[in-house]
């Protein structure tokens, strides 16, 4: 219970500060959020989770809520900048 809504609460943070500096900064700041945003989605889920486990080289549950903040903030990103666009 505890790792999803770790992760969650990760997720919907990043996903709502990017989102909110790329909608209301507009131009190159947006530009630069949604090519970071394609990039990331173009990368396989799964390929993606075992890459950042690989690089962070390490075990436990705050990996895990760290892998799964980082991997699940995109959709929430797209709501936030289309909200304030």
């Amino acid at each position: 219970m505890f790792v999803g809504l770790a992760a969650a609460v990760l997720a919907t943070f990043l996903g709502t500060f990017f989102g909110a500096l790329a909608g209301y900064c507009g131009r190159a700041t947006d530009d630069f959020f949604n090519w970071f945003y394609s990039v990331f989605t173009s990368i396989p889920y799964l390929l993606l989770i075992l890459a950042i486990a690989g690089v962070l080289n390490q075990k436990g549950t705050m990996t895990v809520v760290l892998i799964l903040g980082l991997t699940g903030w995109t959709g929430i990103f797209r709501q936030v900048r289309a909200e304030l666009t």
